[in-house]
């Protein structure tokens, strides 16, 4: 989230919370939930409609996720050169794709993305879907 947070910080107008959920059709609270790290991570759904919001690149900041990801498991990989190494992918390009064709392409490829898949407390994540309007 925080790579999403920072696109949003280099919008060229501030979007508020609440714009922001009515343009990704989730509550305010989900958004300022997912902006402050708490109560889960965003759904495959909310990751695509935030980017698509945001004009970014799902692939490039899922590339970047991992990458962050990667350094923090590994540091003794970036350390002296003062950059993340990036993960190589075989994840297409898909910012010219809409968000139903990358919806697709992420259902028949999860094997690529268990990264952002979601694991926990199901029925924490039931009661926060049912949350939504």
């Amino acid at each position: 989230m925080q790579i999403i947070d920072d696109a949003r910080q280099r919008a060229p107008i501030p979007i508020s919370d609440r714009a922001l959920a009515k343009a990704i059709n989730v509550s305010p609270p989900r958004v300022a939930n997912l902006f402050s790290h708490s109560h889960g991570s965003p759904t495959l759904r909310e990751f695509l409609a935030l980017c698509s919001v945001l004009q970014i690149s799902p692939s490039q900041t899922l590339d970047a996720a991992l990458a962050n990801v990667a350094a923090e498991d590994n540091p003794e990989a970036s350390a002296g050169t003062g950059e993340s190494t990036p993960i190589e992918s075989s994840v297409p390009d898909m910012s010219g794709w809409t968000a139903d064709e990358q919806a697709d392409y992420v259902a028949e490829h999860l094997d690529q993305f268990d990264f952002a898949a979601k694991y926990g407390d199901t029925e924490r994540e039931q009661e926060a879907f049912e949350e939504q309007p």
